[in-house]
């Protein structure tokens, strides 16, 4: 919405920094962004509605007692992902995906999935997490810290899953998806950055205390 200038703020978050310079920088995004800085990281978490008639069998996974992809192909469960086409969460799921299913030696994790924009799965940012706290889903992969703030549980997944560990960066690259707007985004570690539009860096000092 910043690269078609239907929004216009002064300040932009993001959980991918590529979503920055390949979206919103350069020439040929119209110089939008010129700067940013990395402000925090986080991975993915798979996590679930402590109501739910599947919760047992996921805090069963947390104790590491059964596999968490197995509880996801339960028959009835309804599980929910983010838009890879309009957020960064979205497409790192279908990440996640994959990589478990290399981690693990098995395909059928990334089929669960079915197709990238699925309508049984996908759906906007904003009503994914009330989905699952209401009860509507099961479960959905979140940021660890959005649950966390949310107090939902969650099952903690392994680095080289999680996108969260800068030490397998070179891991997550392998995975990639195109966008709508056509640029290619690779798999990387989870960092946050906060950009200021149309301000020059000079504007900004940062303190340490």
């Amino acid at each position: 919405m910043i690269h078609d200038h239907i929004r216009t703020p002064d300040v932009f978050i993001s959980a991918d920094p590529m979503v920055n310079v390949k979206v919103l920088m350069g020439q040929q995004n119209g110089h939008l962004v010129k700067w940013f800085m990395t402000v925090a990281a986080s991975q993915l978490v798979l996590s679930y509605n402590p109501r739910s008639r599947f919760a047992a069998k996921f805090q069963e996974a947390q104790a590491g007692k059964i596999a968490w992809y197995e509880v996801l192909q339960s028959p009835g469960l309804r599980f929910g992902r983010g838009d890879p086409t309009i957020n960064p969460k979205g497409y790192r799921t279908l990440f996640l995906f994959r990589l478990a299913s290399r981690f693990y030696h098995k395909p059928e994790i990334a089929a669960f999935l079915g197709d990238p924009l699925n309508p049984q799965q996908v759906f906007p940012e904003v009503v994914l997490m009330a989905h699952v706290e209401s009860g509507q889903f099961d479960a959905g992969i979140f940021y660890k810290h959005e649950v966390t703030a949310h107090h939902l549980p969650f099952i903690s997944l392994p680095d080289e899953v999680n996108q969260g560990n800068t030490r397998f960066a070179q891991l997550y690259a392998e995975e990639s998806y195109t966008i709508p707007a056509g640029q290619h985004i690779a798999g990387s570690p989870i960092l946050f950055t906060v950009a200021f539009i149309g301000f020059p860096a000079e504007r900004f000092r940062i303190h340490h205390s």
